[in-house]
């Protein structure tokens, strides 16, 4: 075995592996309770103020694509991309779905709850999706980019330089 190999296989021994999950529990529950307490409020009437009458059908047919989409990011990761099994082999995955988006399963939870928000067709309901993704943020920043760049360095520096933290988009040149 290489010196180089020999070297890599101790740095990887002497950090701890990733939590199971990392922070996307946290986040997922948070988004999806929000998102049905919002619901509730305007089932009840509390946020009847903010129901936009006309346009049922646009704010229908986006709720339905971002659902669609927040399924198919979330089965990328974690059926097709094996998250999980790639997570306890310490493999940075950075094909598939995460080519387009670095947290396919927070992106894919948040799109979710921003199409049942959709179906409400509230004005007011459309704040949340800004404050999922300022929670996204804020909380893959200090738990899981921190863990990753001190396990991959500089493969996950340029990982992240070519691909976006939350909105999915077209893969960027390497």
């Amino acid at each position: 075995m290489s010196n180089k190999l020999i070297k890599k296989k101790k740095e990887e021994e002497r950090i701890p592996p990733l939590p199971a999950g990392g922070a996307a529990i946290p986040f997922i529950y948070g988004v999806l309770i929000a998102a049905a307490l919002a619901i509730n409020m305007v089932d009840r009437g509390v946020l009847a103020f903010g129901n936009i009458e006309r346009y049922h059908a646009v704010f229908y047919i986006l709720g339905a694509v971002f659902c669609v989409l927040g399924a198919v990011l979330w089965i990328g990761a974690v059926f097709v991309s094996k998250i999980s099994m790639n997570v306890r082999n310490n493999r940075l995955v950075t094909d598939g779905v995460y080519a387009w988006v670095r947290n396919p399963t927070y992106t894919g939870a948040a799109f979710i709850a921003t199409g049942a928000l959709l179906f409400k067709h509230n004005a007011v309901l459309l704040i949340l999706p800004f404050v999922f993704w300022i929670y996204m943020t804020v909380l893959v920043r200090r738990t899981e980019e921190k863990w990753l760049l001190e396990r991959y360095g500089t493969e996950y520096e340029e990982y992240c330089a070519r691909t976006n933290r939350c909105i999915p988009w077209f893969p960027k040149k390497r």
